[in-house]
């Protein structure tokens, strides 16, 4: 994806706006003259991770793709995955040209070296800590020797 910097800068702000939570954009960098199959396709893949129903991804990211489509004169398909582990999977496959995804997930993507940065979201992420209603943990201080839960490590 080749440019302008005034255009890929407005594009970053529109993703930032648009998304209202920390994730990252990564771009495939398999996708240049030497890469057959990415040459040859009309077409690029948006995948974004599977955080909410996809009718409310594809709402939200409709702009974005709309903008993209009309800047680098080539179309711009949004996809997403069934559940965690099938995006990572398609992720770490290149089947995105494209990925919206969280941090813990970019660092793989970047590991991989099949992509790079192009957009991140610039406020510190924040945890959140959740308790039921009545339990005896209503405060930070109530958590010492508790276990706390993880998400599932192919989240």
């Amino acid at each position: 994806m080749s440019t302008p910097k005034c255009n890929r800068t407005f594009a970053v702000w529109m993703i930032l706006i648009l998304s209202g939570f920390g994730g990252a954009v990564l771009a495939d960098k398999s996708a240049n003259k030497n890469d057959k199959a990415a040459s040859t396709k009309n077409f690029l893949v948006f995948g974004f991770l599977p955080m909410e129903s996809p009718v409310s991804l594809f709402k939200r990211f409709a702009p974005l793709r709309d903008y993209l489509t009309t800047q680098i004169d080539k179309e711009i398909r949004l996809e997403t995955a069934k559940d965690f582990p099938s995006f990572a999977k398609r992720t770490m496959d290149r089947y995105y040209d494209i990925v919206f995804t969280a941090p813990h997930m970019a660092l793989q993507a970047l590991d991989s070296s099949h992509y790079e940065v192009a957009a991140t979201f610039v406020k510190p992420l924040k945890s959140v800590i959740v308790a039921q209603a009545k339990s005896p943990l209503q405060d930070l201080s109530n958590l010492e020797g508790t276990t706390i839960a993880t998400p599932p490590e192919q989240a």
